[in-house]
């Protein structure tokens, strides 16, 4: 579970901590198949970080997937 705070984005400056909880499973049928579950809650008060996470958390969770398949971090522009 993680509670952060954004405080570099405009808007989220009074926002309240919100909290990702990240579950990893493996399939238990198939080897080296695993399920990523994220929850998100505790962000009532915070309106505008939710808005946030709603746009980048895909390419966190797409980063995680592909770090789980190739044992590779996603490539980014140099």
């Amino acid at each position: 579970m993680l509670s952060f705070r954004f405080h570099a984005f405009p808007g989220t400056e009074n926002d309240t901590s919100s909290c990702i909880t990240w579950e990893i499973h493996e399939h238990k049928e198939i080897p080296g198949i695993s399920f990523v579950t994220v929850t998100h809650d505790e962000f009532e008060q915070a309106e505008t970080t939710a808005k946030v996470l709603e746009n980048g958390l895909p390419l966190v969770i797409s980063g995680l997937k592909t770090l789980l398949e190739t044992g590779k971090p996603l490539a980014g522009k140099e």
